[in-house]
């Protein structure tokens, strides 16, 4: 192999001292290279592999989460089945939010879903008590202001879910 005039010493003289002159002579290694491009194949891909697995994490809890909501009555009269839709959904709230995460913009969104099931058990309480007070006549007219409130809020909250569901599958797919 030939040598190439050098004027300064190698990588590997500076890390090793004089002695590694002798073992790499005329040999010029790029360990800097070397150890980023070690670095790169080894430690990245274990990065989007972390990503990618709590972005399925959170995609199978959000999974269970719609399953739930689609058992839902929303329309009911009966104020227990509301109670037992509310237990539901603040119990489903609770799950999301406990779901382990460390990837920081994950971990806003599952804030933001988990704060949208718990107004979801609170939208179902208050239509709860409307059917409690729906039996009073005296009552009729405050009621009527009442649901349309709860109405605007679901709406609210059903934007909601449908800003962050875009939003995570933006991020994980990572599409803009």
């Amino acid at each position: 192999m030939a040598a190439w005039p050098r004027t300064s010493p190698t990588d590997n003289e500076l890390l090793l001292g004089e002695g590694a002159k002798t073992v790499f002579s005329g040999v010029r290694m790029k360990t800097p290279s070397l150890v980023l491009f070690a670095v790169a194949t080894l430690v990245l891909p274990a990065c989007g592999k972390s990503k990618a697995e709590q972005c399925n994490a959170f995609v199978d809890r959000a999974t269970q989460a719609q399953n739930m909501i689609n058992t839902l009555k929303l329309d009911s009269e009966d104020a227990a089945v509301l109670e037992k839709g509310a237990a539901s959904a603040e119990a489903e709230a609770k799950a999301f939010g406990a779901l382990e995460l460390k990837d920081e913009k994950l971990i806003g969104y599952r804030a933001s879903y988990a704060a949208t099931l718990a107004s979801l058990g609170k939208i179902m309480r208050d239509l709860a008590a409307l059917q409690k007070d729906a039996k009073d006549p005296a009552k009729l007219a405050a009621l009527e202001a009442e649901s349309k409130k709860i109405e605007e809020e679901a709406n609210k909250v059903e934007k909601s879910e449908s800003d962050v569901v875009d939003q995570v599958n933006m991020y994980c797919t990572g599409s803009k």
